[in-house]
């Protein structure tokens, strides 16, 4: 592409995914979070016929967008470790000190 030039792209959805959790509040979460619920995928009809032999593919790729997310930070903020305490900016353990 040349230098200066944008190119934009337009998306259309294929189809629509969904969990059987209402809220978010409900997604189990965290390290001993067991998940078992089933998700869905659901292509429109006039695109189901480009997964015939689906099978005997090992992978599947899905790509999607958050339709119904509200605003976003770029950096992730950490939560503080069990014990309280500050961060190292880095990770969720404590802040470390050399000397």
């Amino acid at each position: 592409m040349p230098a200066g030039r944008e190119v934009a792209f337009e998306m259309r959805p294929i189809g629509f995914m969904g969990t059987p959790f209402a809220d978010t509040a409900a997604i189990p979460k965290g390290p001993g979070a067991e998940h078992r619920a089933e998700g869905w995928v659901e292509l429109l009809p006039a695109y189901v016929a480009g997964l015939e032999d689906i099978e005997g593919f090992s992978h599947l790729y899905v790509v999607w967008v958050f339709d119904r997310a509200e605003g976003f930070s770029l950096r992730a903020t950490p939560p503080p470790p069990s014990g309280g305490g500050g961060t190292d900016g880095v990770g969720s353990g404590p802040m470390r000190r050399s000397g």
